[in-house]
């Protein structure tokens, strides 16, 4: 699979006041990773916890993860998502650059949800619709959340953080984790300035990903201390890369449509560390 497929460069943007990505292809190589020497000290021991990843004799039996210890400390926050708890996410519809609406996302049950409506066969395939979580903002610090999809096996979700300020339709400025169930595929991925994308750094599985299939819940864990960003999935470091250019922002959850077909993305036990990191080995 194309490592682009779930990347919102080749998706007609939700946000009204926004132009289409124009792709570019330029992978974040292994050299990114060797680059790992200069982690800052927070973060310096997580290369030696990280499992390598091997062949069949190397991989382990996954047990379903549960939401772990609520984070506790300066900076740390923890939220159910379910119906009635203290969610630092609205609820409401998204509509697209057409004016026409595409979902919504709201809270249901236990868990948030972001739903994208079927496309329309005269506008885009693809969509997808990103929901700030609450009024966070930071350089430093590290996002944790569960997630499933549902309807269609071909979406997508991802955690955004330090989203900034854009004008002129042109400075779009984040770094993505991204998760596809379908295929077991992660990356971390930057959108910036003047339209342009690129690949940060990109978990190629060869057979053995710890992403689990659609209708199952995924943990994953987006962490970032200065240049440094990580990818944790179900309790394995999955990506790392450097991206030093976006500086601090806020942050969100995102679901993505990649055909026609509905997608509904399901959010629970949310946490957040705002200016601190957690250990990502224990956290799970």
């Amino acid at each position: 699979m194309d490592p682009e497929r779930c990347s919102p460069a080749a998706l007609p943007t939700s946000r009204p006041t926004l132009a289409p990505f124009a792709l570019s292809r330029r992978t974040f190589l292994t050299s990114a990773l060797a680059t790992a020497v200069a982690v800052p000290a927070a973060l310096g021991g997580l290369a030696g916890v990280a499992r390598a990843q091997g062949g069949e004799d190397d991989n382990p039996v996954f047990e379903p993860v549960g939401s772990g210890a609520a984070p506790s400390g300066p900076g740390a926050h923890a939220f159910s998502l379910a119906t009635g708890s203290d969610s630092p996410l609205g609820e409401g519809v998204t509509k697209n650059k057409y004016k026409v609406e595409i979902g919504y996302a709201r809270h249901e049950g236990d868990s948030y949800v972001i739903n994208l409506h079927p496309g329309d066969k005269e506008l885009g395939r693809q969509e997808w619709i990103s929901r700030r979580v609450g009024r966070f903002s930071f350089r430093d610090g590290a996002v944790m959340v569960e997630a499933k999809g549902e309807l269609s096996p071909t979406g997508c979700f991802a955690i955004e953080m330090r989203h900034q300020a854009y004008r002129d339709r042109r400075y779009i400025r984040s770094n993505w984790l991204c998760l596809d169930p379908h295929d077991g595929h992660i990356h971390i991925q930057t959108d910036g300035i003047w339209n342009d994308m690129e690949i940060v750094a990109d978990h190629h599985h060869d057979g053995y990903t710890p992403v689990r299939p659609p209708g199952e819940w995924n943990t994953f864990l987006f962490l970032a201390s200065g240049d440094y960003l990580e990818g944790w999935v179900n309790g394995e470091r999955a990506v790392a890369g450097i991206d030093g250019r976006w500086g601090s922002g806020q942050i969100s959850l995102v679901a993505m449509r990649i055909d026609r077909l509905p997608f509904r993305a399901r959010f629970r036990n949310l946490r957040v560390w705002d200016g601190t990191l957690p250990d990502p080995a224990t956290v799970w």
